[in-house]
Parts: C-alpha cells; sequence; structure tokens
C-alpha cells in the first residue's frame, strides 16, 4: 500500500491569473493580492467565497507552469524524484504546444496522471481528447464555479492513488501463497475491493458447484435477494470474457477460478478503460492465488499418498523377512514332531523373528505418531541396560564390542520411550554399517555427559564413515544405502526425539569413524529429593 495520499497537483496555463486562482481555490489559503478578485469574475460564474481553514480531508500540493514545455520539463523531474504529480490542469489553448500537444508529451513518460483539460472553447470533442490524449483525462469548459475545481481536483487524486493501490496489490496478490484458512479473507477483500471501484451496492461473489449451480458466498443490495440473485446467475453461463458486453449489459462478472463476482453498474457514470483493466487484472490475479491453492492442495494430497504408499511398501517388504523366518520355522516343528532340541531353537528363531517384526512395526508407529516428549527422570543406568539387552546377542555374534560411559551423569530428564527408542536405532546403524564393512576391531561407544542446561548423547563407531551420496539427507525418511533391512526411518526418528526434547541430533563423519551427537534440554529438570523414588517404568524391555 501507499505510505501517504499523493496529492500534488501541476497546472499548466500561460495565463497567470487562471494558475493563480487555480492555486488559490486547491491551497485554500488568503489572497496575496486583492486585484485577483477582479480576474476571477471573468474566470468564474461568482466570486469564490472568503477561503475557510481546509477541513484535512485533503491538502493539495500545487505546481505552475506557463507553457507546455516547462510543464512537461516539471513532469519529468518529479518522476525522477519518485513524486509524481497525482492530476495536472492543462489549458486547451496556449503558444507553442497546445494542450492536447502537451499531454501527448506528457502520456511518454508518465501514463499514470489524471488529466483535467479547462478552456473556454471546444476546439475538441469528448472522443477526440481521449483517443490523441488517452483514457483518464477530463474535459471542464470556462466558466465554472470554484466548488467544482475543488471537486474535480479531489476526484482525480482519489482515482489516482486508488489506481496506484490496486497495482501495488496486484503486486502482491501475484507472489502470494494462499493457505486454506486465508481463502476466506482473500475472497471477501476481492469482493470489497470490486465493490469499491465498480461504485455499486449491489453485488455477489457465488461458488461454481459441480452440477452448475451456485453457492451464495457474499451478497449485497438488491442481489442478496434470492429472486434477483438467480437472474444473473443463471446468466454467468453466458461468456463474460470480453469486460465491454458486460458494460453494455447491466453488469460485469469476474471470475476467480471456481469462483464468479457479479456487480451491478448502478452509476451513471462510466468506468474508463484503463480502471476497468486494473481491476480485471487484480481479479485475475487473485483468481490465480485461488488456483494455486487448489493446485497445492492436490500436489499435497498426492504427495501425502505417495509417502504412505512407499512406507506401507517398506514394511510390507522387511516384514517378509521375519515372517518368513516364522513360518520356516513352524514348518520345521511339524517335521519334527517330539524333537525337543528342534523345538527349542525353532522357538528361538520365532522369538528373535517376532522381535524383528515388532521393530519394524515400532519405527513405522514412532516416525507417524510423533507424539509430544512426556518427560520423567530416568536412570542412565537402566537406560544402558534396556539398549545392552536388545543388541548384545547381534553383537556378539558379530564381534562388536559395545561401552557405555555416563561421565557422572546418574539420571537424565526425558522420554524414555523416546529416547531408549533413538539411541537404540543409532546402536543398531552403527553394528549394520560396521558389519556391513567388515571393519577391523569393530567398536561402538555411547556415552552421555553434561553441557550446560542440555545432556549431549554421543554414538561413536569405527567404521569408514558414511557414503557422501547421502549425507545431506541422512535426517529424512527412507534414506538408506545398501542395507539388507530396516524401514529407512531409524535417523528420521532420532530427529524427532531430539526436537521433541527441544534439542538436534547432528553427526560428524570421517575415514576414521562415525559419531551422532544428540542434544536434549534439561533446562526443566527435576531433581529427586530424599526418598522419592526414581522413575523407570519409561524404560521398557521390548520397544
Amino acid at each position: 500500500m501507499l505510505d501517504k495520499t499523493n496529492s500534488r497537483i501541476l497546472v499548466i496555463d500561460d495565463e497567470e491569473v487562471v494558475r493563480d486562482s487555480i492555486r488559490l481555490i486547491l491551497a485554500s489559503r488568503k489572497p496575496d493580492n486583492q486585484e485577483l478578485e477582479s480576474f476571477e469574475a471573468d474566470l468564474f460564474e461568482e466570486l469564490p467565497p472568503k477561503p475557510k481553514p481546509s477541513s484535512g480531508l485533503l491538502t493539495f500540493t500545487v505546481d505552475e507552469a506557463a507553457t507546455g514545455k516547462a510543464g512537461y520539463e516539471m513532469v519529468r523531474i518529479a518522476n525522477a524524484a519518485g513524486r509524481p504529480y497525482a492530476a495536472i490542469f492543462v489549458d486547451m489553448r496556449m503558444p507553442g504546444w497546445d494542450g492536447i500537444e502537451t499531454v501527448q508529451h506528457i502520456r511518454e513518460i508518465d501514463r499514470q496522471a489524471e488529466v483535467v483539460f479547462v478552456t473556454a472553447y471546444s476546439d475538441s470533442s469528448i472522443e477526440e481528447v481521449v483517443e490523441r490524449a488517452g483514457p483518464n483525462v477530463g474535459y471542464h469548459l470556462k466558466p465554472f464555479a470554484p466548488e467544482e475545481i475543488k471537486q474535480i481536483a479531489t476526484k482525480a487524486v482519489y482515482d489516482w492513488n486508488k489506481l496506484r493501490r490496486l497495482e501495488r496489490l496486484i503486486d502482491l496478490i501475484g507472489t502470494l501463497k494462499v493457505n486454506a484458512t486465508e481463502l476466506d479473507a482473500l475472497l471477501d477483500h476481492v469482493f470489497h475491493q470490486v465493490i469499491g471501484w465498480v461504485g455499486t451496492e449491489s453485488a455477489i461473489l457465488a461458488q461454481r458447484q459441480n452440477n452448475g449451480r451456485f453457492e451464495q458466498l457474499f451478497a449485497t443490495g438488491s442481489l442478496r435477494h434470492e429472486s434477483v440473485a438467480a437472474g444473473y446467475l443463471d446468466r454467468l453461463s453466458v461468456p463474460t470474457d470480453e469486460l465491454d458486453k458486460g458494460l453494455e449489459r447491466d453488469f460485469v462478472c469476474f471470475r476467480l477460478d471456481r469462483y464468479d463476482l457479479v456487480a451491478l453498474l448502478e452509476r451513471s457514470e462510466r468506468l474508463n478503460s484503463e480502471k476497468l483493466y486494473l481491476l480485471d487484472l487484480f481479479v485475475r490475479h487473485a483468481g490465480q492465488a485461488i488456483e494455486n491453492l487448489r493446485l497445492h492442495e492436490q500436489v499435497m494430497r498426492a504427495e501425502k499418498l505417495a509417502a504412505v504408499g512407499l512406507a506401507i511398501g517398506k514394511v510390507a517388504h522387511d516384514l517378509r523377512s521375519p515372517i518368513g523366518a516364522i513360518q520356516g520355522a513352524i514348518g520345521l516343528i511339524r517335521d519334527s514332531p517330539g524333537d525337543h532340541d528342534v523345538l527349542e531353537e525353532m522357538l528361538n528363531v520365532m522369538y528373535c523373528a517376532s522381535e524383528e517384526a515388532l521393530a519394524l512395526a515400532a519405527d513405522l508407529l514412532s516416525f507417524t505418531r510423533n507424539s509430544a516428549a512426556c518427560p520423567t527422570l530416568i536412570k542412565t543406568t537402566d537406560l544402558f541396560r534396556a539398549i545392552r539387552q536388545r543388541v548384545e546377542d547381534k553383537l556378539a555374534v558379530s564381534g562388536i564390542s559395545l561401552r557405555f560411559d555416563a561421565e557422572r551423569v546418574d539420571t537424565v530428564y526425558a522420554d524414555g520411550k523416546k529416547l531408549q527408542r533413538a539411541l537404540l536405532n543409532l546402536v543398531q546403524n552403527a553394528a549394520e554399517a560396521l558389519e556391513d564393512t567388515s571393519t577391523p576391531n569393530p567398536s561402538i561407544r555411547v556415552r552421555v555427559a553434561r553441557e550446560g542446561e542440555l545432556t549431549r548423547f554421543e554414538v561413536t563407531d569405527n567404521g569408514p564413515g558414511i557414503p557422501a551420496a547421502i549425507r545431506s539427507k541422512l535426517f529424512e525418511p527412507f534414506v538408506t544405502q545398501g542395507k539388507s533391512n530396516g524401514t529407512g526411518l531409524g535417523l528420521a526418528i532420532v530427529r524427532q526425539a531430539a526436537e521433541a526434547h527441544g534439542g538436534t541430533a547432528t553427526f560428524v563423519t570421517s575415514e576414521a569413524g562415525t559419531s551422532f551427537v544428540v542434544l536434549l534440554r534439561q533446562a526443566h529438570e527435576q531433581k529427586p529429593h530424599d526418598g522419592a523414588k526414581v522413575l523407570d517404568a519409561e524404560i521398557p524391555s521390548t520397544v
């Protein structure tokens, strides 16, 4: 929006008395020379009344030029300084450039100023003036009352500022990304902008339904009555791309994607082509913003469906392995009835396979729920014990050593389930990386330490590092490389857990190994008093 109303006016006339008289009327100041009164009688139908204090609605700044060329130069300088004239009063008959020639030159550098021709002679018809000088012009014959000058100047200034504000709105809406919560506000704004510009009390905004009918959203004036509105809405099926056709009828219609806006032409004054063009451009930009919202929603729905499909596909694929192991074990038990050793071995296989299936389901549920953290005081010894129980058998088979260091941190204030799931995922990822790369003397170290109001968890391995191809998107869901199983949600869950505690998850990697760091905020940690029980129920044996 414009910060301030531009009320700068330029008067171009070779007669000094005319320039002084217009300046006197618009500036509302006491005349410096009483001799002006005798000249005013020749120019106006009646002498102007004694100047009264300005109402404060508009304060005009009036500049003067005695020739067309001088006026042109003043317009050029004003535009270069960023202080254009809102309205220009021009005499039709002047030595050198006459009024129309002056305006034609001015239009080369300023097509926005409202021009008012002031003349005692009807040398040209208004159609000829508009054709040569542009549409935003007025044409008034002398003599006329001083109040007419004020009215003409006020209307010209308001029209200029309204057009500039509309242009700014067009630019703004052109870059607008409307969301669903802002749609009603945008429609309401467009509706009232059109009402103001057309100058009508009767308008309606309706949404087109799939069955061809319309649902009324906003209505005012006579179009609030269903019987009246129905007549115009039924006519919306008639092509209205050419606005002039609408003007030849008794209404104008604008289309905004799935919405139609009808405004009745209740004023006798005809809208000029520039104003109507800008208004149509404004509505079209608003319609584009609404269409962009609809397209964005379609893309979002497609992305959500694709993400769900990807998650289901990965989980279904990865569940085939443990389910297949369980089915195979059941088959062996059936084929070896009464064999206690086979039964015990297969039950162990089935238990491990079910643990793997539950872990896959837990990963998916943890990621999709993304629930808020529910922190309690947790013993670090209980936390580490639960993690070791989950991975020690697998690490023993692979020959991977696992070390925990609490560094004088006995308790942490965190959501036990989220924290254990995050650390377990980091340990399991490290173990898989060490197995897949056949690292000599493989080892994993888990450390926890205080850093001011933060608690720092660090999981470090001595593997070959993370491939460069996936480092930039490592914490994104479904990102895996070279893994035989897993949903690709492990590190996404780590980041979720950290952020749920107001913290962060980062990593450092090289050929010498990789360290993942999870920082959790501990500002609200509650120290247990004597005899208080530290909650360890939040550390589940199975996640």
